[in-house]
């Protein structure tokens, strides 16, 4: 497939897009970008394991863990990446990640990070016993599964 212009971006841990070394701020655009991104299926550039498409442009995307950062908890949905864009907080899909990381279903086929910010908000309301670990939420307790070993790292 052929593009009129490639452009290159990167996630930071935060949840934060940035375009070369500079921080994308604005929130029509960010909401735009966010809503459009997916897996990387083009057969180009397969440094970058996420696109953005934009009419005949494409943008390719890095994260430094994952595309999806989930930075605000508020009225049972989870906000990401600094946008109005938002998903229902499912506790009991909770898993443990990489590098101690929590992710949670983004759009499927792709994982959320929870932001540091978000875990160390949370962390009041996760327990752990005996080497596993539980998010008490509303009330009920949920367990915190690890990511199977068995199957490739969330995207």
């Amino acid at each position: 497939m052929q593009f009129t212009r490639e452009y290159f971006h990167r996630i930071d841990r935060s949840g934060r897009l940035f375009h070369d070394d500079s921080r994308l701020t604005d929130s029509g655009f960010l909401e735009f970008f966010f809503k459009r991104l997916r897996i990387n299926d083009t057969g180009l550039n397969e440094m970058y394991p996420y696109v953005s498409p934009c009419g005949r442009e494409m943008n390719f995307v890095q994260a430094e863990n994952l595309a999806f950062v989930f930075h605000e908890l508020r009225s049972g949905n989870l906000y990401y990446n600094f946008t109005g864009l938002c998903l229902p907080f499912r506790p009991g899909q909770l898993r443990s990640g990489i590098a101690g990381t929590l992710v949670h279903p983004a759009r499927p086929p792709c994982w959320g990070a929870l932001s540091p910010t978000l875990l160390l908000q949370l962390t009041k309301s996760i327990d752990e016993s005996g080497g596993l670990y539980s998010l008490l939420w509303e009330g009920e307790r949920f367990p915190i599964q690890p990511w199977p070993e068995d199957k490739p790292p969330p995207l």
